[in-house]
């Protein structure tokens, strides 16, 4: 393979949210150095490497950082946002818990697992759902609607953003599989919804969803 397919297989899997970059020939993993020294990537194509792979790696741990001391937390259990960070816990001699999404120390009773108690955690996504941009997507018979380029995910109010390809988005976080246009989840791995995965089989219209006002 030439430094470009090299480059481009590696695009094409972190694309997908993949943290490991597999041979395009024999899939066995390839070391991230290996990838650099053959696909001769470029400054700003290296650093873009490296974090993108970081990033969805810790998406598929269901890890994140805590602001506090930079450590990586992994949460107990996935319907809470609640996490405890554990070198904090130990450097403090107390519990150091802070909130999945907004990344603020838990404000509220750590018995209150469902909420953090800060007033920006829920008002930030809305701040940002309201005031997204605009992008379009165009249907089987070529229409054309109009969408927020911002969405909370459906099943966890994660924000997610459309950076191109089709309207199938997997949210990083929890992997709730959805529509981008009318944030109808899919059915035994399909979309269901008529737009522009040209399902033949769809079951139900494809109406954009309005922006999200609560999440």
């Amino acid at each position: 393979m030439c430094p470009d397919d090299i480059l481009d297989n590696a695009w094409q899997q972190i694309k997908t949210l993949k943290h490991e970059i597999s041979c395009a020939s024999c899939t066995k993993i390839v070391d991230i150095d290996d990838i650099i020294i053959l696909g001769l990537p470029n400054d700003e194509e290296k650093q873009f490497l490296t974090a993108a792979l970081s990033v969805n790696f810790c998406a598929s741990q269901d890890i994140q950082q805590c602001i506090r001391c930079k450590s990586y937390c992994q949460r107990k259990n996935e319907d809470s946002p609640q996490v405890n960070c554990l070198v904090c816990t130990k450097n403090m001699i107390k519990p150091y818990l802070f909130c999945w999404y907004c990344l603020g120390e838990w404000k509220n009773a750590p018995t209150e697992g469902k909420n953090c108690g800060n007033s920006n955690c829920k008002k930030e996504k809305i701040v940002q759902l309201k005031s997204a941009p605009m992008i379009d997507f165009k249907d089987r018979k070529g229409k054309t609607v109009k969408v927020p380029k911002i969405r909370a995910c459906p099943d966890c109010t994660t924000i997610l953003e459309h950076n191109g390809g089709c309207n199938e988005m997997t949210c990083d976080y929890c992997k709730h599989i959805f529509c981008f246009i009318c944030l109808t989840p899919t059915t035994r791995g399909s979309l269901i919804c008529k737009s522009t995965t040209w399902n033949p089989n769809a079951t139900i219209a494809c109406v954009p969803a309005p922006i999200q006002a609560n999440v």
